[in-house]
Formats: structure tokens, C-alpha cells, sequence
């Protein structure tokens, strides 16, 4: 019987293991965003085993002139990574260790699923669901084989695991609290867009899913497990939202969202857009023949489950949508996500809750119009599930569809970091500029230096070189300017025989600059800690004290009254 029981989680378990087959198999395919996830990965790693607990500043990126990409993008799935290194350890653009994370982030994704499904469904229910939610076209096929989105698909893991919790707010508040603010920092340190898409959907579902005596205390246990969730990632969240204008990312994300509207496209296997326009008309047919097949049959509990989730993928799929054009005008927040279809993730979720309550509920249909839409469900689902076989068997290295890496090396060789984390001081911020900028920094022939003269003459020679710290030894004779091969940006500090100097970005190039007197000095660069991350570390500290407040305090008191 306990065999039987473990069934179901061994089928999403395999599931996610089968689809996720090419990732852990061959490694993260070259093809999307893989050539950006390879620099940032490795070079996190570098920085992490070498004794840099949250590697922000990327000293080796943009052909060795840094990048404060970790200020911003979020770093948890990298730190899921690390777990493979020792495992994968021949693996010099770290390629296999994503391709093991993004399978690992599947079967997760699944099993957090099977677990918030469970919560309203029987085991084979939830098990269907679970599936259907790995294997969707969006999850599938655009997020990790087409688009490379490696902290998009590690979101799908944290949100059914929220929503699990907010389930299980009208039984335990003290343990949906915690839940609810681990699972909720987990979705913040992976991937902020997520976040903005998602953070509507748990206090409603709370509010809907309670009864009527349970809502009011089902609804503040979700926001204060949300609020608390803030509070365990304010370490990253703080600086990533009040630094935006040290970077161009504000004028990347301002105008992208309108458009990318989806629109009806022919489709076209290789067209991200037909993917993405079919990929959401196919889950929101599956949603409506799924809620039709199963509303008849349905209890109360399960009617309002399906009612629920059907506004959801509506609510998702009016937002990707041109008319939704107004709401994203007035929420100035939504812009930030830069493309609508990210409302994809939230219409999975959506959808494979209607998917499992749906058909559990049709078992036994009613009538003849509750009979077709469970078959044309069920029939949706078999088309669904052909096609992540089809999406496979295209991610494998011998098949037409897959991506060569000669492309990719050559991309990694030259080190070149996404343009809208490259700091704003630089005039050169666009790609195209990005070559002219290498031909002027400090050159020995084909090779670019750390330091050099650009005005006067001297000598420098570098002491430390290590990410956020900088340190030189400058000899001249009648006063001397110099650059250093990395980016300026908001806390670089200069100290010149341990008094503080003047540092300024250099013109039209925004590299680290000094002038100094004539004499021999000792020159001492810092990326020093601001504000931002001081307070985000300090906000971390205490909302995981509280956190273990809310979770052993109330048991030691149990414990005492027992006693």
C-alpha cells in the first residue's frame, strides 16, 4: 500500500528526469541565453571558491573591466549550481553543472506542484497536474530549450511551494507563515520579474480558498509570510531596487513591454514568437475544457478551486494582450518584467490546477457537453505531451534543430556582458561601441593591462588585483593620470598612501581615473559596501531571527505547558 502511495511521486519524479533528459545528458544547450549564464555562472563560481560568499561585482566580465551584474540579477540558482561543481568539475564554461541545475529545477518544479495539487485533489490528480505543469510548452520548450531562461525555470520550483503554504494557512498558520516567507525569498533571489507577475496571486488565492470564518486570518498569515519573505531577501533586494540608475536596465525595460504583445502568428517551430502566441492559445483551451469538463461534477470546494484558477489564466492571458495596454500604463511596476508573456508562468500554474481538478472532477461526466470537453482535455493533454517529446528529442546534439557552439566560444572568449548591466558612466554602453571601447583601454600590443599611464609619465605597477579591491604602486616624476581597466560605479573608493583621494570616471570610457602629484604612492582602489547592501544585510539578520521566532518560540511554549 505505502508503495502504491509513493506511485504517484515517482511518475512526476521520472517525468521531470525523462523531459529534462538533453539538460543533464549533454549539458545547457548554446542556443538563448546560455552565452550570458556561462559567464555568470563561471565567473560566480571563481569569486565564491575563493572565499567571496556573494560575488556582486564580476571582476573578469566585459573582457576584464567588470560587471556589477550580481548587484541586480538574482543569485539564488546560481548558488543551486555550486552543489554540482565538485560533481562536474571538468567543465570549463560550466555548461554541464547549468545543465544539471535546469534538470533539477524541472523534477523540483513538478514535485512543488504534485505538492500544493495535493492539497486539493487525490494523488493521480495531482500527479497529471504535476506533469502537465513540467511539460507545458512555455515551462518546456520556450523557458529551457529555447530561451535558456535559467532563473525563470528555477521560479516555477518556488511558486506552487507558496502556494502549498497558503494552503496550509487555515490549518497552521505558524508553519504557512514560515513556508510562505522561505518559498516567497527563494522566488525573490531567482527572478524578480516573477515575482512582480506572481506576488497577486497568493493573498487572493487565500482570501478565495478560505472559509468565511478562516479568511481574515488566512489573509494575514499570507502577507505577513510574504512581508517577512521580503525581509529574508532584502540581502539582494535592496541594493538590486535602489541602484537601478548606476546601470542602463531602466531604459532597457521602459519601452520593451509594448512591444511584445502576443499576436496571432502562423506557426513556425523556430519563431519564438509563434511558439510563445500557440504555446498560450494551447493552455488556455486545455484551462476552458478542463474547468467545462470538470465544473458539473465538481463539489463545492473543487467549484471554487475551478472557478478560481480560471480567472487566473483569463486574468494572465488579457494581460499579455494589447488591451491590457492601460493597466500597464498605470502600474509603472509591470514595466520592469519587460515582456508580457512572462503572465506565461503564472498561466501554468493556472492551468494545471484546472488540469487536475478539472478531470479528477469528470471522472464520471454529466451530460454530453461535459463528456466532449473532458475528451477534447483529454486529447489536449496527449497533443501537450507529444510535443515535449518532440521538444526533447530537438534538444539532443544529433538532431537538426540543435545549436553548434562554435558561435557561443567565440562569445564567451570576448567576454561581453548583457548591455543593460554595464554601468551608465560608460559612453560606450551599447554594443556596437563595445570594440571601440578595447581598442582605447590600456593596451601592451594585442593584450589589454590592468593600469596604465594616459597623461605624463611614470610607472605603475599593480600589488592586488581581486574583485572590489585594487592596489598600485605609482612612480612619476612630474605628476601623472591614470586609468584602471574597470568599470567605474557608484562605491569606488580611492585611498593614495592611506588618505582618501579623488576618483572620478574617466571620459568617454567611465573607467576607474586618478591624477596624482609628482612622487612615489601607494594607491589603494575599493569597491566599498554602501548603504544598500549594509541595511539589506542587516534586514536579512532580522527577519531570520523572526523567522525562528515564529517557528520555535510557540513549540518551546507548547512544550512547557505540556511539561
Amino acid at each position: 500500500m505505502r508503495e502504491r502511495l509513493h506511485l504517484p511521486v515517482l511518475s512526476v519524479v521520472g517525468c521531470g528526469l525523462l523531459l529534462s533528459y538533453p539538460c543533464w545528458r549533454y549539458g545547457m544547450s548554446a542556443n538563448g541565453d546560455a552565452v550570458f549564464h556561462s559567464m555568470w555562472y563561471t565567473n560566480f563560481a571563481r569569486q565564491f571558491f575563493a572565499g567571496e560568499l556573494y560575488p556582486r561585482w564580476l571582476v573578469d566580465m566585459n573582457a576584464g573591466l567588470g560587471s556589477p551584474v550580481f548587484f541586480f540579477y538574482a543569485p539564488l540558482p546560481y548558488y543551486a549550481t555550486l552543489i554540482f561543481s565538485p560533481l562536474l568539475p571538468d567543465d570549463p564554461y560550466g555548461l554541464s553543472q547549468l545543465g544539471a541545475s535546469s534538470a533539477l529545477a524541472l523534477t523540483a518544479s513538478g514535485l512543488a506542484a504534485y505538492l500544493w495539487l495535493r492539497s486539493f485533489n487525490g494523488a493521480w490528480a495531482a500527479a497529471l497536474g504535476a506533469i502537465f505543469y513540467i511539460s507545458a510548452p512555455y515551462h518546456l520548450r520556450i523557458d529551457l530549450y529555447t530561451r535558456n531562461a535559467f532563473a525563470e525555470s528555477w521560479a516555477f520550483v518556488w511558486m506552487p511551494l507558496t502556494l502549498y503554504f497558503v494552503a496550509r494557512a487555515r490549518h497552521n498558520s505558524r508553519v504557512a507563515l514560515c513556508g510562505i516567507s522561505v518559498s516567497y525569498a527563494a522566488l525573490a533571489m531567482t527572478h524578480l520579474p516573477g515575482v512582480v507577475v506572481f506576488s497577486a496571486v497568493p493573498p487572493a488565492y487565500s482570501l478565495w480558498r478560505a472559509g468565511e470564518g478562516a479568511r481574515r486570518g488566512a489573509a494575514l498569515t499570507t502577507l505577513g509570510g510574504m512581508l517577512l519573505g521580503v525581509g529574508l531577501a532584502a540581502v539582494y533586494l535592496l541594493p538590486a531596487m535602489t541602484m537601478q540608475g548606476a546601470i542602463s536596465v531602466a531604459d532597457f525595460t521602459a519601452s520593451a513591454y509594448h512591444e511584445r504583445w502576443l499576436r496571432f502568428q502562423p506557426f513556425a517551430v523556430g519563431d519564438l514568437d509563434s511558439q510563445l502566441f500557440w504555446a498560450s492559445a494551447l493552455m488556455i483551451a486545455l484551462a476552458v475544457f478542463s474547468f467545462a469538463a470538470g465544473r458539473r461534477n465538481a463539489s463545492e470546494r473543487d467549484g471554487r478551486e475551478l472557478s478560481f484558477w480560471l480567472a487566473v489564466a483569463l486574468a494572465c492571458v488579457l494581460m499579455m494582450l494589447p488591451p491590457s495596454r492601460p493597466v500597464w500604463q498605470v502600474f509603472k511596476t509591470l514595466q520592469s518584467i519587460q515582456f508580457p508573456w512572462r503572465f506565461g508562468t503564472v498561466l501554468c500554474l493556472a492551468a494545471s490546477a484546472l488540469v487536475a481538478a478539472g478531470l479528477a472532477s469528470a471522472r464520471r461526466p454529466r451530460g454530453v457537453l461535459s463528456s466532449i470537453c473532458a475528451a477534447a482535455a483529454c486529447a489536449s493533454l496527449l497533443a501537450f505531451f507529444s510535443f515535449a517529446a518532440y521538444t526533447v528529442r530537438d534538444a539532443r546534439p544529433d538532431s537538426a534543430a540543435y545549436v553548434p557552439h562554435e558561435v557561443f566560444l567565440k562569445r564567451v572568449a570576448e567576454r561581453r556582458d548583457a548591455t543593460e548591466y554595464r554601468p551608465s558612466t560608460a559612453a560606450s554602453i551599447q554594443e556596437e561601441a563595445f570594440g571601440q571601447l578595447l581598442a582605447r583601454v590600456c593596451k601592451s600590443g594585442a593584450r589589454t593591462e590592468r593600469a596604465c599611464v594616459v597623461g605624463g609619465a611614470g610607472a605603475v605597477r599593480i600589488t592586488d588585483w581581486r574583485p572590489r579591491e585594487v592596489a598600485l604602486d605609482v612612480e612619476s616624476a612630474g605628476g601623472v593620470s591614470l586609468n584602471v581597466s574597470q568599470f567605474y560605479y557608484p562605491g569606488w573608493v580611492a585611498a593614495v598612501d592611506e588618505r582618501p583621494y579623488a576618483l572620478t570616471p574617466s571620459e568617454p570610457d567611465g573607467l576607474l581615473h586618478l591624477n596624482l602629484p609628482a612622487g612615489t604612492h601607494y594607491v589603494r582602489l575599493r569597491l566599498s559596501q554602501g548603504w544598500q547592501e549594509i541595511t539589506g544585510k542587516l534586514t536579512s539578520v532580522v527577519a531570520l531571527l523572526l523567522l525562528l521566532v515564529c517557528l520555535f518560540v510557540p513549540l518551546r511554549l507548547e512544550k512547557e505547558a505540556r511539561d
